[in-house]
Protein backbone atom coordinates (compact mmCIF):
# COMPACT_ATOMS: atom_id res chain seq x y z
CA UNK A 1 0.00 0.00 0.00
CA UNK A 2 1.37 3.43 -0.95
CA UNK A 3 0.34 6.58 0.90
CA UNK A 4 0.97 10.02 -0.53
CA UNK A 5 3.31 11.92 1.73
CA UNK A 6 2.37 15.48 0.88
CA UNK A 7 5.02 17.03 3.16
CA UNK A 8 7.87 16.19 0.80
CA UNK A 9 5.71 15.59 -2.28
CA UNK A 10 6.76 11.94 -2.33
CA UNK A 11 5.13 8.60 -1.76
CA UNK A 12 5.69 6.54 1.34
CA UNK A 13 5.05 2.88 1.86
CA UNK A 14 4.12 0.88 4.93
CA UNK A 15 7.78 0.60 5.90
CA UNK A 16 8.03 4.40 6.09
CA UNK A 17 4.84 4.58 8.17
CA UNK A 18 6.14 1.90 10.54
CA UNK A 19 9.45 3.70 10.92
CA UNK A 20 8.48 7.38 11.24
CA UNK A 21 4.84 7.51 12.36
CA UNK A 22 5.75 5.79 15.62
CA UNK A 23 7.68 8.11 17.96
CA UNK A 24 11.32 7.26 18.63
CA UNK A 25 13.11 8.03 21.87
CA UNK A 26 14.97 11.33 21.95
CA UNK A 27 18.59 10.44 22.69
CA UNK A 28 21.04 13.22 23.29
CA UNK A 29 23.83 11.69 21.22
CA UNK A 30 25.78 13.42 18.47
CA UNK A 31 24.97 12.22 14.94
CA UNK A 32 26.00 13.23 11.46
CA UNK A 33 23.13 14.78 9.54
CA UNK A 34 19.42 14.54 10.39
CA UNK A 35 17.13 11.72 11.50
CA UNK A 36 13.33 11.79 11.56
CA UNK A 37 12.14 10.94 15.07
CA UNK A 38 8.42 11.37 14.43
CA UNK A 39 6.10 12.50 11.65
CA UNK A 40 2.43 13.29 12.11
CA UNK A 41 -0.52 15.50 11.35
CA UNK A 42 -2.42 17.81 13.71
CA UNK A 43 -5.45 19.91 12.69
CA UNK A 44 -4.58 19.18 9.06
CA UNK A 45 -1.01 20.49 9.44
CA UNK A 46 1.72 17.96 8.67
CA UNK A 47 4.75 18.07 10.95
CA UNK A 48 8.07 16.35 11.53
CA UNK A 49 10.33 16.19 14.54
CA UNK A 50 13.96 15.55 13.63
CA UNK A 51 17.24 15.10 15.43
CA UNK A 52 19.74 17.34 13.60
CA UNK A 53 23.33 16.54 14.64
CA UNK A 54 23.23 17.96 18.18
CA UNK A 55 19.61 18.85 19.05
CA UNK A 56 15.94 18.30 18.13
CA UNK A 57 14.18 20.45 15.52
CA UNK A 58 10.49 20.72 14.59
CA UNK A 59 9.02 21.50 11.17
CA UNK A 60 5.45 22.26 10.14
CA UNK A 61 4.00 22.58 6.65
CA UNK A 62 1.64 25.56 6.61
CA UNK A 63 -0.74 25.49 3.61
CA UNK A 64 -0.85 28.57 1.39
CA UNK A 65 -4.36 29.60 2.48
CA UNK A 66 -3.18 29.85 6.09
CA UNK A 67 -0.01 31.73 5.10
CA UNK A 68 -2.20 34.32 3.32
CA UNK A 69 -4.46 34.63 6.37
CA UNK A 70 -1.47 35.00 8.69
CA UNK A 71 -0.22 37.93 6.61
CA UNK A 72 -3.66 39.52 6.92
CA UNK A 73 -3.18 39.42 10.72
CA UNK A 74 0.24 41.16 10.69
CA UNK A 75 1.91 37.83 11.33
CA UNK A 76 4.68 38.38 8.81
CA UNK A 77 8.29 37.51 9.56
CA UNK A 78 6.89 34.18 10.75
CA UNK A 79 6.66 35.37 14.35
CA UNK A 80 5.04 32.12 15.39
CA UNK A 81 4.76 31.10 19.01
CA UNK A 82 7.35 28.34 19.19
CA UNK A 83 10.44 27.53 21.23
CA UNK A 84 13.05 30.20 20.52
CA UNK A 85 11.11 31.59 17.53
CA UNK A 86 11.10 30.49 13.93
CA UNK A 87 14.63 29.68 12.75
CA UNK A 88 13.84 28.01 9.40
CA UNK A 89 11.48 28.83 6.53
CA UNK A 90 11.24 27.48 3.02
CA UNK A 91 8.65 28.02 0.32
CA UNK A 92 7.12 25.03 -1.36
CA UNK A 93 4.42 24.70 -4.04
CA UNK A 94 1.40 24.94 -1.78
CA UNK A 95 2.63 26.93 1.20
CA UNK A 96 5.50 27.30 3.59
CA UNK A 97 7.62 25.01 5.75
CA UNK A 98 8.44 26.65 9.09
CA UNK A 99 10.85 25.25 11.65
CA UNK A 100 12.44 25.89 14.99
CA UNK A 101 15.11 24.21 17.06
CA UNK A 102 15.82 23.25 20.63
CA UNK A 103 19.46 24.30 20.52
CA UNK A 104 19.32 27.60 22.44
CA UNK A 105 21.00 28.70 25.66
CA UNK A 106 19.68 26.49 28.44
CA UNK A 107 18.81 23.64 26.06
CA UNK A 108 20.95 20.54 26.20
CA UNK A 109 22.88 19.70 23.09
CA UNK A 110 24.86 16.61 22.19
CA UNK A 111 28.53 17.08 21.59
CA UNK A 112 30.92 15.32 19.23
CA UNK A 113 33.13 12.69 20.87
CA UNK A 114 36.89 13.29 20.93
CA UNK A 115 39.26 10.72 22.47
CA UNK A 116 36.29 8.89 23.98
CA UNK A 117 34.87 11.95 25.76
CA UNK A 118 32.26 14.55 24.70
CA UNK A 119 33.92 17.81 23.65
CA UNK A 120 31.34 19.70 25.69
CA UNK A 121 29.37 17.51 28.13
CA UNK A 122 25.72 18.28 28.91
CA UNK A 123 25.46 20.38 32.06
CA UNK A 124 22.97 19.37 34.79
CA UNK A 125 21.02 22.64 34.40
CA UNK A 126 20.50 22.19 30.64
CA UNK A 127 17.02 21.01 29.57
CA UNK A 128 16.73 17.68 27.71
CA UNK A 129 13.37 17.43 25.93
CA UNK A 130 11.41 14.21 25.59
CA UNK A 131 9.10 13.32 22.70
CA UNK A 132 5.96 14.38 24.60
CA UNK A 133 7.38 17.88 25.16
CA UNK A 134 8.42 18.21 21.51
CA UNK A 135 5.00 17.11 20.19
CA UNK A 136 3.33 19.46 22.70
CA UNK A 137 5.49 22.29 21.34
CA UNK A 138 4.33 21.49 17.79
CA UNK A 139 0.63 21.25 18.70
CA UNK A 140 0.79 24.47 20.74
CA UNK A 141 2.37 26.26 17.76
CA UNK A 142 -0.30 24.97 15.37
CA UNK A 143 -3.05 25.94 17.84
CA UNK A 144 -1.53 29.43 18.03
CA UNK A 145 -1.60 29.75 14.24
CA UNK A 146 -5.27 28.74 14.10
CA UNK A 147 -6.15 31.03 17.04
CA UNK A 148 -4.44 33.95 15.29
CA UNK A 149 -6.10 33.31 11.93
CA UNK A 150 -9.59 32.48 13.14
CA UNK A 151 -9.90 34.66 16.25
Amino acid sequence: MLVYRNYFNTFMDEEYIDEYMKPKEVKYEYTEGAEVLYAGCYRGIVFEIQWVSTHPCCYIKVPYYLVKLLYNHDYCDYNINCHGGCTYSKDYNNGLILGWDYGHFGDAGASPIYNGEPVSPIEPWEKQYNMFELVKGVTDCIDDIFDTVFC
